[in-house]
C-alpha cells in the first residue's frame, strides 16, 4: 500500500482509476513532477506499483489523508487505485 495525499491515480477528468492492469497503458496519465517538497509525484508512485506488481505483489494507491481508506482496503472494499498482480507467487516449498 502506497498512501499519498491524492485518492489514488487520477484519469484526465480528476477521477480515481479503480483499477491498472497495464501500467503502461496508464503512464500518460502522470507527469513527473519535482517540487518544494515532492520528489517525482504519482510517477514515481508509479515505478514503485510496477516493481511490486512484477514481483507478485499487488499495490493499492490511496489517499492517507482520507479517514477509512486503509480499513477499506483491508475489508477488500473499493478505494484508491488497485494493481493486481501478474505473477503467481509461491512461499511454500
Amino acid at each position: 500500500m502506497i498512501l499519498t495525499n491524492v485518492d489514488g491515480l487520477l484519469d484526465g477528468a480528476g477521477a480515481v482509476v479503480p483499477v491498472v492492469k497495464n501500467i503502461d497503458q496508464v503512464a500518460g496519465l502522470v507527469r513527473v513532477d519535482i517540487g518544494r517538497v515532492s520528489k517525482g509525484g504519482m510517477f514515481s508512485k508509479l515505478q514503485a506499483a510496477r516493481r511490486a506488481v512484477e514481483a507478485g505483489v499487488p499495490v493499492y494507491i490511496a489517499s492517507g489523508w482520507r479517514p477509512g481508506q486503509v480499513s477499506a482496503i483491508l475489508a477488500g472494499k473499493q478505494a484508491g487505485t488497485y494493481f493486481p498482480t501478474k505473477v503467481c507467487v509461491s512461499w511454500a516449498n
